[in-house]
């Protein structure tokens, strides 16, 4: 069985970075971590006129995260 890498992107000051890029779309959403390292896609299965609505982002690390860029388009 393959282990998934979860080394940080870089660590600097005892803090480690991950690099997150994400896509959401009607029904799916798919983020890639550290360039593409590990993937994961997630789908929605929404009722008729049921969008997603809102975006929550938290970690299970001391709560903190920086976002250093973030775009919408519609």
């Amino acid at each position: 069985m393959e282990c998934l890498s979860t080394q940080p992107f870089k660590s600097e000051n005892d803090l480690s970075y991950y690099k997150v890029y994400g896509l959401l779309d009607q029904n799916i959403l798919e983020l890639y971590f550290n360039d593409g390292d590990v993937v994961s896609t997630n789908t929605y299965f929404m009722t008729t006129g049921n969008a997603l609505g809102s975006v929550n982002m938290t970690t299970g690390v001391d709560n903190l995260f920086y976002i250093d860029k973030f775009q919408v388009r519609k």
